[in-house]
């Protein structure tokens, strides 16, 4: 049997002293990631491999791992990293997180190699594009002319809380037979302006960019969804080819 790609993949990071809600777990600072990342890609076809942050590591990291999978999490990116001087009080900020998710995703584009992005990874690699972000969406009207649509519904990330319309002509479109899909959705920021190099490919009612492919590499993705909960065709297609792009 062929090698299967590695995958690696981001890890949270809960630091009790300015997070009291992880005391419940270890009072000492832990890494945390949800199964479902991992079982996506091994569902997938690819070997699932966890990332802690070293900086001094990146190089390694990128000689080992095939593709790269950022994801979401309890944090959100510095304003200041996306030209804000202004931070809106329900930003999480994880500055480590951050600088060593910056570093390495560079590090994986200069070397050509795939990268998803989600949630909070599709965020950041906006950012790393030279992109903006909204920071809390529910103060902002993303379209007056547009339905409202509600991205941080209180319910669980297994139940389709929204639809998507995707772009056509776009890599994400071939993805599914149907022109909108139905995506969960649990999020309160998202991409504003996008960055340079990449375009939309999946929308919202109300207009939001809901996902995003390059337009100068071969797989670069993010999207604000949850796609490892393989709620459709188009989440299990998703994970298929970028598994596939990395294998290549």
């Amino acid at each position: 049997m062929a090698n299967k790609p590695r995958i690696g993949i981001t890890l949270d990071f809960v630091d009790p002293a300015h997070q009291p809600q992880g005391a419940w777990f270890n009072l000492e600072p832990w890494y945390a990631l949800r199964y479902r990342y991992a079982s996506a890609v091994e569902m997938a076809g690819g070997l699932p491999l966890n990332i802690s942050y070293h900086m001094n590591l990146i190089d390694d990291y990128v000689s080992l791992l095939d593709g790269l999978l950022l994801t979401g999490g309890d944090c959100d990116i510095d304003p200041k990293l996306y030209g804000v001087d202004t931070c809106h009080p329900t930003v999480i900020v994880k500055h480590s997180r951050t600088a060593f998710e910056i570093a390495l995703c560079k590090a994986f584009l200069a070397a050509g190699k795939p990268i998803l992005g989600i949630c909070g990874g599709m965020q950041l690699l906006n950012v790393v594009f030279g992109g903006t972000l909204h920071q809390h969406l529910p103060e902002v009207v993303i379209n007056k002319d547009a339905p409202v649509v509600n991205h941080s519904p209180k319910m669980r990330a297994f139940l389709t809380a929204h639809n998507v319309t995707l772009v056509a002509g776009t890599k994400l479109s071939t993805f599914s037979s149907a022109e909108t899909c139905g995506v969960n959705s649990v999020h309160h920021q998202a991409v504003d302006s996008i960055g340079a190099g990449l375009k939309a490919n999946a929308l919202s009612d109300d207009t939001l960019i809901e996902a995003f492919e390059s337009t100068e590499h071969p797989f670069v993705m993010g999207v604000q969804w949850h796609p490892e909960f393989l709620l459709s065709d188009l989440d299990i297609n998703l994970f298929k080819t970028f598994i596939e792009s990395a294998r290549s």
